[in-house]
Parts: C-alpha cells; sequence; structure tokens
C-alpha cells in the first residue's frame, strides 16, 4: 500500500516536472518568434554600476514595432517585476530594487527611441546572498532566461499606447 502511494507519488512529480519544463520551452519559443532576444547589458542603463558586483546579469530586448509606450510612466504601470522599491526614474528609464530568497536584485526597464522603431529592454541583475540560493543558481537561471523573455515579449505585445 505505501510502496504504491510513493510509486504515484513519484510519477505525478516526474509528470509535473515534465509539463512545466514543456511548458517553459513553449513560453520561449513564442518569445523568439517575436524577435526578443538577449542582448548585452545596454551601457545607457543605470544598472550598469551593478555589474562588477552582480552575480548574474542579462538583458533581453523586445521591438515596439506596432505599440509603443507613450513614456516611461506608463512602461513604469505595465512592467511585469516591480521589486520592493523603486530607485531610478529618468525620462527612458525606471529601476526597482529587492529582495528575495536570499537575492538582493535589480530590474530596469529601458525604452530606445530609434529608427525603424524603438525598443524595450529589462536588465536584471542579482546578488546571491545565501549559499543555499547559490546551489539552486543553475535552475534559478534557467527557468529566468525563459520566463523572463515570455514576459518581455507579452509587455511588448500589449503595449498600451
Amino acid at each position: 500500500m505505501f510502496g504504491s502511494l510513493l510509486r504515484a507519488l513519484f510519477v505525478a512529480v516526474i509528470v509535473l516536472a515534465i509539463t512545466g519544463c514543456l511548458g517553459l520551452f513553449v513560453m520561449a519559443g513564442i518569445a523568439a518568434t517575436n524577435n526578443v532576444k538577449s542582448v548585452p547589458i545596454p551601457n545607457t542603463s543605470t544598472l550598469t554600476q551593478f555589474a562588477a558586483s552582480a552575480d548574474y546579469m542579462d538583458a533581453y530586448q523586445a521591438p515596439l514595432e506596432f505599440n509603443g509606450f507613450r513614456d516611461i510612466d506608463r512602461v513604469a504601470e505595465f512592467a511585469f517585476h516591480k521589486g520592493d522599491n523603486e530607485i531610478f526614474r529618468g525620462e527612458n528609464e525606471v529601476a526597482y530594487t529587492g529582495k528575495k530568497w536570499g537575492i538582493n536584485y535589480h530590474v530596469s526597464y529601458l525604452i530606445v527611441r530609434e529608427l525603424p522603431y524603438n525598443k524595450l529592454y529589462v536588465i536584471t541583475a542579482a546578488d546571491i546572498k545565501d549559499p543555499k540560493t547559490r546551489r539552486l543558481l543553475p535552475l534559478l537561471k534557467f527557468v529566468h532566461r525563459k520566463v523572463t523573455p515570455f514576459r518581455l515579449d507579452r509587455m511588448a505585445q500589449l503595449a498600451p499606447d
């Protein structure tokens, strides 16, 4: 009886893990078809100051071909992750900071206005403080690299202006 229950639980966990991974790959594929891509950290971002000390840092870019944001206030309104505190707001960028699971992180949204269309960036910098979280970093990076482009794509596709 107990062995059967344990096997059923094991199978359920495996099925959930496979379903979760497939979902992550589908989300990443959707973002890729809409030209969301990983890019170097833009020099104009306020988060470049954290580049030397960050344990992990990345940036993604989404084209604003059909929609756009009037200003950075609209970007901040529709940002998919705002952290705990806003640390910077300029004409083209808004940045947040927060702490979660032993990670001090910074998230920035940047609009670059250029022809033929504007671009929306999300830049992330993370400093891992907890040794347990540091061991999970490969898994966290994997999930982050799949979810963030998808969420940026949704944000760009559903831009209100």
